[in-house]
């Protein structure tokens, strides 16, 4: 009776083994190197803008860049945002960048220099496949006593040029 228990017992464990053996192909995407080396570079796109003064409701499209550069710092990058008919320079020291699937997100919750003045920024971004970037934020502008909050969208920048890392 003992030997019909240790024998199934024997079957179940060489059972388990040869179904524990397949793969689901699901494991992480392995990638060459450091998400902030990967991600150096310019994205260019259009930039989808949306405000609200005391002129009425407005919208408008104009070209803008994503720099990153890498930094010392393992998932840290700094990023500039160029919107030139907008007139905005956006400099960011510290940017989280991590790998995600193919590509990578990218995230900031701090101090800015928006067109040379400190801001606090909330910015988030994308790109599925490490060429194409989406993001969006908002930026803030006081004139006198009345504050405008421009909205940026930006879906579908490029990737332009990689930048040579060190």
């Amino acid at each position: 009776m003992m030997k019909k228990y240790v024998l199934g017992l024997f079957a179940c464990l060489a059972m388990m083994a040869f179904v524990s053996c397949g793969s689901d192909g699901e494991g992480p995407i392995p990638h060459d190197t450091t998400p902030e080396i990967a991600t150096a570079g310019t994205y260019q796109g259009q930039f989808h803008i949306k405000w609200e003064d005391k002129q009425g409701k407005h919208e408008g499209y104009n070209p803008g860049t994503f720099t990153f550069s890498a930094t010392e710092k393992t998932g840290i990058s700094s990023l500039t945002i160029t919107c030139p008919d907008m007139g905005l320079t956006i400099e960011i020291p510290q940017v989280n960048v991590w790998y995600a699937g193919k590509g990578f997100q990218f995230s900031v919750t701090g101090d800015a220099l928006v067109n040379g003045t400190s801001q606090l920024l909330k910015i988030y971004g994308l790109s599925n496949d490490g060429s194409l970037l989406s993001a969006a934020f908002v930026v803030n502008v006081k004139v006198g006593r009345s504050t405008t909050s421009y909205m940026y969208d930006v879906t579908e920048a490029v990737k332009v040029e990689e930048e040579i890392v060190k």
